[in-house]
């Protein structure tokens, strides 16, 4: 029989997709990719070189402990996700990667709590975005905002800095989000929807550990970045099955972008609060604010917006938002540069991301105008003077109006300033 305790003693910790693992051995291909021709008539082969060969990265582990089978489903559904996931691995340092290949989990009967896989990576490059796709910039820097986050709070929980001592008071700050985020996640407009797409990650935050083990920072880090992930997400329509059982079925309910982007928004505050002052709060506290912050950025970029003013309100919050993670995350690095200093600058980065993309975005909606009626009017012939050059238009605009300024005879709209959407 393997004696586990051993063998996790002599592994180094390593996590793929926010599973962690011990790993066993890693290998990577390099050199260059080189093309061999051969023609007819010639004796030579003529050789092409296709540039750098960087991989595939070769990673062989263990899953073990007594939930060691539950471990490998997990792993096994990661694997099986859509999407680059972000490999932690002890000499490589912190990568995006795809499977070359399908993984292999295998299992032996003298090998209990233990699970052996074996998968092959490639690196994986964001696609350069084009000057015109600012959403795609703005998404890419929210992602890599979100993997420095998440490096910087797994260490600081890593069981060789967080002491025993403050083990109590980690467990209890993640006691204490869980409980805000259950909180805040089912309140609002959109409560119902946010708090079912939360649900599952904050559940996971309240399972408690009874001691810091090997890889419980990484695994804990990637929990608590996937509740304010899970919020943004649960603001992007959901597809319905494509084969659906038998009898009425309803089809799946998306939560309002801005719904969700005030839910995280409104975390940002009480998360501070509950990291209180004394070390290490402050550092988990700020690299909290930026996994928020970025998930509230995600959120916000799937808006319709209806006009230049809407848009422009709720990006002034969105820039105080950034501008207050930046100054914590700056405030921290003057003492953990190698954690910190990442995530500070891949928030300056979401910072300007988001200024492209709303400056491309305002640019192309229509503006609320006033208009100033000398006397009491019909609020449909308002609508023909603004929109009377589109006539398809003017119902739309005449809605706009009652709407927007709470008429409540449509008939008898009082003069004064009168505040409607140009169509």
């Amino acid at each position: 029989m393997i004696d586990i305790v051993g063998l996790l003693d002599t592994l180094l910790s390593a996590s793929v997709g926010g599973i962690p693992f011990g790993i066993v051995d890693s290998s990577t291909q390099m050199g260059r990719r080189v093309q061999r021709f051969l023609f007819p008539g010639a004796d030579d082969p003529v050789f092409q070189d296709l540039g750098q060969l960087a991989g595939p990265i070769q990673v062989r582990g263990v899953l073990a402990g007594d939930d060691y089978a539950e471990q490998a489903q997990n792993l096994q559904a990661t694997l099986g996700g859509p999407g680059p996931l972000t490999l932690r691995h002890p000499w490589l340092g912190t990568l995006q990667v795809v499977l070359k290949q399908p993984a292999t989990i295998s299992f032996a009967i003298k090998e209990l709590r233990i699970a052996r896989f074996e998968a092959e990576f490639w690196t994986y490059e964001q696609p350069p975005a084009s000057e015109l796709d600012t959403l795609s910039a703005l998404l890419g820097s929210v992602n890599q905002t979100v993997t420095d986050a998440e490096d910087w709070l797994a260490g600081v929980l890593h069981p060789a800095v967080l002491p025993l001592a403050t083990f109590g008071y980690a467990q209890s700050w993640i006691g204490e989000l869980a409980a805000m985020w259950t909180g805040l996640a089912g309140s609002g407009p959109s409560g119902a929807a946010i708090g079912a797409a939360a649900a599952p990650a904050i559940t996971a935050l309240e399972v408690p550990t009874t001691a810091p083990v090997a890889g419980w920072g990484t695994a804990t880090a990637a929990a608590l970045a996937a509740v304010p992930l899970a919020i943004a997400g649960a603001a992007e329509p959901l597809a319905p099955a494509a084969v659906a059982p038998g009898g009425p079925t309803t089809p799946p309910v998306a939560a309002a972008a801005l719904d969700a982007t005030a839910t995280l928004l409104g975390a940002v505050g009480a998360a501070n609060a509950v990291a209180g002052a004394l070390s290490p709060g402050p550092a988990l506290a700020a690299a909290m604010q930026a996994i928020i912050v970025a998930a509230a950025v995600e959120a916000v970029s799937g808006v319709a917006w209806a006009s230049q003013q809407a848009a422009q309100a709720e990006a002034a919050l969105i820039y105080a938002a950034i501008d207050a993670a930046i100054t914590a995350a700056g405030v921290q690095a003057a003492s953990e540069p190698a954690l910190a200093a990442p995530v500070w600058r891949d928030l300056l980065a979401v910072r300007a991301a988001f200024a492209a993309d709303m400056s491309s975005l305002i640019g192309r909606l229509p503006a609320v105008i006033e208009v100033v009626t000398p006397a009491v009017l019909p609020a449909w012939l308002i609508a023909e003077y603004v929109a009377g050059d589109t006539p398809g238009a003017i119902y739309a605009t005449w809605q706009d109006i009652v709407a927007r300024n709470g008429v409540r005879n449509p008939a008898l709209v009082p003069s004064g300033s009168v505040e409607v959407l140009a169509q």
